[in-house]
């Protein structure tokens, strides 16, 4: 599956409540995005499980997704301004 396939899957996990899944494969979308050097999915993912993690309170782990999140967004504004 494609990185925006896996993120896309994952939010239907999420919608039906299942967040042990909707993470697992959250985190599928994520390498995957990665891999195909799909930003916007991989910006998109990073800060969904991020969210996630802050209401699951785990807000340690939450920080490494937000922060990778806001890294790839600040490059696509980069990009962008070229």
């Amino acid at each position: 599956m494609t990185a925006d396939t896996l993120f896309q899957k994952a939010l239907v996990l999420l919608d039906r409540g299942d967040f042990i899944q909707g993470e697992r494969v959250l985190l599928e979308a994520i390498e995957r995005g990665r891999i195909e050097a799909d930003q916007v999915t991989l910006v998109s993912a990073s800060c969904c499980l991020g969210e996630l993690l802050v209401g699951l309170g785990r807000k340690g782990e939450a920080v490494t997704y937000l922060g990778q999140a806001e890294r790839g967004q600040s490059s696509r504004i980069r990009i962008w301004q070229q």
